[in-house]
């Protein structure tokens, strides 16, 4: 088993926090809203207090109901995000214990990474999405289903993730490490890139990860490797 370093975003469980809280706040505001309307109008089931409700209840019924869906989407979103960094951490956890896996790593400049590895293989950046479908590449960006993704660029975010850390390294230790950007999906989907990188981003499933990455010549030393561990581990949260 790989050493791991690090537990899941605490991000994620804030956001998840957040938005369901909103989901049931805009629910409480609709029930309360409507439980006045009906005071306010007591003969509400005659002609006229039917029409009143049609007029002024149905554009509020609406409204509070798009407020509701869109947060608790959200809340559904991060909630995938939450389950699909679980998979891919099982899954990394099973890497030979000469691994070093480094979870929720949160850069001195902003940002976070959900996984590093380092090994004598090198050094992966691993952002994990929690889509289902089918992959594709336009020629600029990833799609999904033959469309633009619903996000941002996933590509650029993780090449982003991996020049951030380059970078990093290089400040700390002065030392030149490549950083090898991995974008894996944790639910099925269909992907026809195989190992060959996309816009320099390796792209696979969950059950092609822990090949892309042992099945690799070796790139670092157990001296370097003892080296990027020392201040990776000051990123763990």
């Amino acid at each position: 088993m790989a050493q791991m370093y690090g537990k899941q975003s605490s991000y994620l469980y804030r956001s998840m926090f957040r938005y369901g809280l909103y989901s049931l706040i805009w629910g409480l505001i609709g029930a309360i809203l409507l439980l006045i309307f009906a005071l306010l109008f007591r003969n509400l089931f005659t002609f006229g207090g039917i029409f009143v409700l049609l007029i002024f209840g149905a554009p509020l019924a609406w409204w509070i109901k798009m407020k509701y869906k869109r947060h608790d989407t959200t809340s559904e979103n991060f909630y995938r995000g939450k389950e699909g960094e679980c998979i891919i951490g099982d899954e990394l956890n099973k890497l030979p214990n000469d691994f070093l896996v480094f979870q929720d790593i949160k850069m001195e400049k902003g940002g976070n990474i959900d996984f590093v590895v380092l090994g004598l293989t090198g050094l992966f950046t691993i952002e994990v999405k929690s889509h289902h479908g089918q992959i594709g590449f336009n020629g600029q960006e990833l799609t999904l289903n033959s469309q633009p993704f619903p996000e941002k660029d996933v590509l650029k975010q993780a090449m982003r993730e991996a020049f951030d850390l380059h970078n990093y390294i290089k400040i700390k230790l002065h030392k030149d490490i490549f950083v090898h950007p991995v974008l894996v999906f944790s639910n099925y989907v269909k992907i026809n890139f195989g190992q060959k990188p996309v816009n320099k981003v390796y792209v696979v499933q969950k059950s092609y990860l822990l090949d892309l990455i042992k099945n690799r010549p070796h790139e670092l030393s157990s001296q370097v490797i003892s080296e990027i561990d020392s201040v990776l581990k000051k990123l763990v949260s």
